[in-house]
């Protein structure tokens, strides 16, 4: 009988068995993938070097699995296309098609990376706020007379019978000190804090000698109003609203996708994906995007003892320029900060206009000459000990700063010092203010969750958690020298490197290892006329640092790809890839001078030079000088044409339908046929636009009916012109760009720029694009895209070895 049980059991535990061996080899799979997004590799220059042996390690990563072109999106600007990349969402869905967006019901733009969310806080307008305030005065009572009972239990208990009333402080004492303590200083946290305790103790004794004397209700009465407007006073020291930001940027990132099944991502500088919010099995930094602390993308300043007539103003590209003015060799400088909300005066007057100039928080400093060299002395910082000292040519390092918030909170910062020139005609130059990855607010939060900014901060040392920290703005501006730039951009390039290796050496913590890289991208923004011979700007006698700046960042990419495929997992899976490639940017084209050469645009008055500093102000004018009555179509951001439609715009003219699509093919039709006048062979006859596309031929999805109407697409060589994205009209149709900003990509046709791919697996895909990279490291794990993919949208790829 056991032998026949045995033999009864013997069929099924060997088809166990069996299946379980069948089933081993992929139960014991550890499926890891690494994913590089190097912003701007440009298959053009990566064939080139690659074939002449300075990119060893990229053509090491061809050869053994794959090396493409890959079609970036329309438009090719990194927020709109690394934002389908992550999402596998066309625009029309992300609502991410640029850095900037019209202000809902207004012509004028504003940032669209980034959703203020302007919320009323303790309860906002001065109506709700009294209301507040007697509620809490209310329960204030309510809490002191339930002290006063337990006190009078406990006393009871102690002493038994022979308490009596007079025991009691008398109310009067009590009350002045819950009447003065929201009046207390200008609002030291600790010191608001230490008074309301007493406050506390002091109702508690007060709500005690109340309920022992048997207090009528008319009694209590004037201390409830006295609480009541104690706490108003306090409430109306608070603005009316502060916003509570949130990304813009609609869809689900692949890597969440992956954690709701239980699969592990770190990523290093996620697009447009600020401020950072927690994501199931995620831990994550924030990349382009992520604001500095003035709530600007890269405001630096320029201290200057020489005469610069722009000093006390913003430069078009949002930079400051401060005078520096000597008292026996002490300037005392100011370190602008966060907008100074909590200083109600200053603040309504800026929104009502009357001050042209946004108030801020500061941080005071003194710069003290020491010979060739400066001392900054910095009081009230905690984490700054001592001076620091710079001799000329020399940075500092990372400084951890504290911004005072209407002296009831606190906001940490980090920045760095460089003294550009000492002496007589001293030049001290500050990187942006970023988030400080150590200490920063939830609300404005660099990663999540914050413990992991924590702790690449304190492993790898401290970071700038900018999205662009780079000071492309600063030497556009020529606020500082191509050398100093460059620093910037290496600075910035090393804290990634030692993040990116570090968390590769902790690979039994992730399954997913995502990293994006910016430098490449700024540095051919700024240098790009050191690499083209054709270029109004080039100058061939520069150093050779310079000439070979844009070849020294591909090198330095390939290295830190050469140390990445060393320290990878074994049968991990790697793809690197870029937004989009490079092009030179030489001859600037303004649309709307065009469009109004051609009788679509009309003006009221000439329109103006503009800055960057406007569009973080909520009383921005830019388009004022339009005439809406009779404007058919304008332009607006890098490359975008709107029509003036009715039902949309606010005044528009132009009727939906048929009227809208014969004066789209009109308006299409004549800018494909504009050709470059100049006399110049390398320019003259040339086509300025390669395509021009309507919204709904390239994008799908709520977002569509919004955006542009014509997304122009130029050819080799030609851009949009700065002030076209703001409004301007007053240039000349097509001129030369003289600027340092000498490359592009963000009105080209995507075409002419495509980005590139590369991967250690052979890939099968019917054609390879950006917006499919996402989708494709979801396949490879075996999960599903959250949301359905329309015919704009992502198409996943599959891995051969």
């Amino acid at each position: 009988m056991a032998w026949a049980a045995k033999h009864r059991l013997l069929g099924p535990v060997s088809l166990l068995l069996l299946a379980l061996l069948v089933a081993a080899p992929l139960g014991a799979e550890d499926k890891k993938a690494v994913v590089i997004g190097y912003d701007a590799l440009d298959p053009k220059l990566m064939r080139q070097w690659m074939d002449e042996g300075e990119l060893p390690n990229f053509k090491k990563l061809g050869e053994q699995g794959q090396f493409s072109e890959l079609q970036t999106g329309y438009p090719p600007v990194s927020p709109a296309v690394w934002s389908t990349m992550t999402t596998g969402l066309n625009p029309g869905k992300t609502g991410i098609s640029g850095f900037l967006k019209r202000r809902e019901g207004s012509y004028e733009p504003t940032l669209a990376l980034v959703d203020a969310n302007e919320t009323r806080i303790a309860g906002g307008s001065t109506p709700a706020r009294v209301l507040l305030a007697l509620a809490f005065g209310l329960a204030l009572v309510a809490i002191c007379v339930a002290l006063g009972k337990v006190m009078q239990a406990v006393l009871a208990t102690l002493l038994g019978a022979a308490t009596k009333p007079h025991v009691a402080v008398p109310a009067g004492a009590t009350l002045a000190a819950l009447i003065a303590g929201p009046f207390a200083h200008g609002g030291d946290a600790r010191q608001v804090a230490a008074v309301f305790g007493v406050v506390l103790v002091a109702g508690a004794v007060w709500g005690y000698g109340a309920v022992r004397l048997h207090l009528s209700l008319r009694a209590w009465l004037f201390p409830y109003l006295a609480l009541s407007v104690a706490v108003l006073a306090f409430l109306q020291r608070l603005p009316e609203t502060l916003p509570v930001p949130r990304t813009a940027r609609h869809g689900e990132l692949f890597w969440q996708t992956l954690g709701k099944q239980g699969i592990r991502s770190k990523v290093i500088g996620s697009p447009v994906d600020w401020p950072a919010r927690l994501k199931e099995n995620t831990e994550f930094t924030t990349g382009l995007a992520t604001p500095d602390v003035l709530g600007t993308h890269h405001t630096s300043t320029l201290w200057t003892a020489e005469h610069d007539s722009r000093a006390g103003t913003t430069t078009e590209m949002g930079c400051r320029i401060e005078r520096m003015e000597f008292e026996r060799d002490v300037a005392r400088l100011e370190l602008y900060g966060p907008p100074a909300r909590f200083d109600r005066s200053r603040w309504s007057a800026f929104e009502q206009g009357e001050l042209a100039t946004m108030p801020r928080e500061v941080i005071a400093f003194e710069l003290v000459r020491q010979g060739a060299g400066v001392a900054l002395r910095f009081e009230g910082q905690p984490l700054i000990e001592g001076e620091v000292k710079l001799e000329a040519g020399q940075w500092s390092p990372l400084l951890r700063v504290v911004y005072r918030i209407g002296q009831l909170a606190d906001l940490h910062g980090t920045v760095r010092f460089k003294l550009l020139a000492g002496g007589a005609t001293a030049r001290l130059y500050a990187t942006a203010v970023n988030f400080d990855p150590l200490n920063t607010p939830d609300l404005f939060a660099v990663s999540a969750p914050a413990a992991f900014a924590r702790r690449l901060a304190t492993d790898h040392g401290l970071f700038q958690t900018l999205g662009w920290a780079e000071a492309t703005a600063a030497l556009n501006d020529n606020l500082i020298d191509e050398g100093t730039f460059l620093d910037t951009c290496e600075q910035s390039f090393s804290e990634r490197q030692a993040q990116v290796l570090g968390l590769l050496q902790r690979s039994q913590e992730w399954d997913l290892l995502v990293c994006f890289n910016y430098e490449i991208d700024r540095v051919c923004h700024m240098m790009w006329r050191h690499l083209d011979p054709l270029h109004p700007n080039h100058e061939p006698n520069a150093p050779a640092r310079y000439k070979n700046a844009i070849l020294d960042a591909y090198q330095r990419a390939d290295a830190l790809l050469g140390q990445i495929m060393e320290r990878m997992p074994a049968g991990a899976l790697l793809i690197v890839c870029s937004d989009h490639g490079f092009s030179s940017f030489a001859r600037s084209v303004n649309l709307n001078r065009w469009l109004l050469d051609q009788g679509y645009l009309v003006l009221k008055n000439q329109t103006r030079d503009v800055s960057m500093k406007d569009l973080y102000s909520p009383h921005n004018r830019y388009y004022d000088p339009y005439d809406w009555s009779r404007t058919r179509a304008y332009s607006m951001g890098l490359g975008k044409i709107f029509l003036n439609l009715k039902g949309r715009e606010p005044s528009g003219i132009v009727a939906p339908g048929a009227q809208a699509h014969a004066l789209i093919e009109e308006i299409r039709a004549r800018l494909l046929s504009l050709e470059d006048d100049d006399p110049r062979p390398h320019f003259k006859g040339r086509r300025v636009f390669h395509e021009i596309r309507r919204g709904n031929e390239i994008w799908e999805g709520p977002f569509v009916r919004d955006d542009a109407d014509l997304m122009v697409g130029f050819s080799h060589g030609y851009r949009v012109s700065w002030q076209t994205a703001l409004g301007g009209a007053h240039e000349q149709v097509i001129s030369d760009n003289l600027r340092n900003w000498s490359g592009d990509h963000c009105t080209f046709a995507p075409s002419l720029v495509p980005g590139v791919v590369l991967c250690n697996h052979r890939i099968e895909a019917a054609e390879l694009r950006l917006i499919d990279v996402g989708d494709s490291v979801l396949r490879y794990f075996g999960v599903e895209p959250s949301a359905p993919r329309g015919r704009f949208d992502g198409r996943a790829w599959t891995f051969k070895r």
